[in-house]
Formats: C-alpha cells, sequence, structure tokens
C-alpha cells in the first residue's frame, strides 16, 4: 500500500550563528490511508516545523516530502499550493478562521479552492460537526470548541488525502477536545491519513501510532 503521506531524511535547522538549532534531524515518516498518528515532544521540539515542513508551508534544509505520490521537491509556490488546496487539510491551535466571516462561509472560502464537489459537501459537513444552529455566527460569537470545529470541516470540506493537525484540541475543554478528536478520527476512519501533533493524552489514547519527537529525532 502506498503511504499518502512519505518523509525521507528530513533535515532543518532553525536560528543562526550561536542560536543555530537542528530541530529535524533525519527525521523519516510514512502515514498511510486510514491511520492516524500522534507526535508527542516537550515544547520547542520541533512539532510544529515538522508539520510546516510535511506539509509544504516551509522547505527543509535537506531530505524529501512525498503528498500522495507527488514529491515537494521540484514544485514551484504556485503548484504547492494546488496541491496543499486538493490534497491536504489542516488544522491549527488557533482556529485561524477569517473573523469577518461565518462559520459557515468559513468553510465555503475553502471550498471555492477545491473541485467541484467541496461545495456541495459544505452544507452536509456543517449538519456533521452539529453547528447548523451556528452556522450564521461570526467566529467571535462562537465557543472555542465551535471554532474549532468549522477549522476542522475547512480542513475536511476539500476531501483531502492527508489532515495535519497542530495541537487540535489544545485550546479546548475536554468535552470540546473529544468532539474534534471524534471529527479527526473519523476522517482517518473515511481512509485518510490523519497525522496530529499534540500533548492531550486523550490523542495518543485514540492514535493508531505514537512517535515522539526529541533531539530532532522521531521514533
Amino acid at each position: 500500500m502506498r503511504p499518502l503521506l512519505r518523509l525521507r531524511g528530513l533535515t532543518k535547522t532553525v536560528g543562526c550563528g550561536r542560536a543555530a538549532r537542528r530541530v529535524l534531524d533525519g527525521v523519516d515518516l510514512e502515514l498511510q490511508p486510514g491511520e492516524l498518528v500522534a507526535v508527542v515532544g516537550p515544547s520547542g521540539s520541533g512539532k510544529s516545523t515538522l508539520l510546516h515542513v510535511a506539509g509544504g508551508l516551509d522547505r527543509a534544509d535537506a531530505g524529501e516530502v512525498t503528498i500522495a505520490g507527488q514529491p515537494l521537491a521540484n514544485c514551484s509556490d504556485a503548484a504547492l499550493a494546488r496541491l496543499r488546496a486538493a490534497r491536504l487539510g489542516f488544522v491549527f491551535q488557533a482556529f485561524h478562521l477569517v473573523p469577518e466571516l461565518s462559520g459557515e462561509e468559513n468553510v465555503r472560502l475553502a471550498a471555492r479552492f477545491g473541485a467541484a464537489g467541496a461545495r456541495a459537501r459544505v452544507a452536509t459537513l456543517v449538519d456533521a460537526i452539529g453547528l447548523r444552529a451556528v452556522a450564521d455566527s461570526l467566529p467571535a460569537q462562537l465557543s472555542g470548541g465551535e471554532q474549532q470545529r468549522f477549522a476542522v470541516a475547512r480542513a475536511l470540506v476539500n476531501d483531502p488525502a492527508v489532515v495535519l493537525a497542530d495541537e487540535p484540541t489544545g485550546n479546548l475543554d475536554a468535552a470540546s477536545g473529544a468532539l474534534v478528536l471524534d471529527l479527526l478520527a473519523g476522517a482517518a476512519g473515511a481512509g485518510r491519513g490523519v497525522l496530529v501533533v499534540t500533548h492531550d493524552a486523550a490523542v495518543t489514547a485514540r492514535a493508531d501510532r505514537v512517535l515522539a519527537l526529541q533531539d530532532g529525532r522521531l521514533g
């Protein structure tokens, strides 16, 4: 079975001079269809950097990233943007909803950059996350859990092969976190690959695999 996400020998240094620090040091990872993998590690260990490199938001100093069979190495910025829109869904700890748009409009905005079928999935996803009653509310009028559920719907609307989630339950209470985790586990159950970086024991308990990132190494 071909992995949906393959990382090979990723190396990344941040900072410069005496402050330079290698946060990724030969990282290898394969994410299979239907798999939810959690990456844990201390704050500052490079977990978010790993996600950004895996999703083409940042480039490694060395190594290879392949998403659904497509190597990123020779992609232009425009090609990377198209690949992210078609094959990747991102979920961020800080939600990153557009504040001037309602919850449903945020999902619909993402659908504009996907295939034609994405537009038809917007209403279905909003219903699936249980937020039809507040679909017209602005992010400032929503709870953190509601904002994150809309953010997950936005990540899924283009039917991505891979979902990358950065501390998706980190700002939520236990009940809201459980709802978001159910959505991510459901995405894996539907055949997507889901990679989550987390400190949350509830996430690691649901993961198919748990990997630790420490001193730039993943294992």
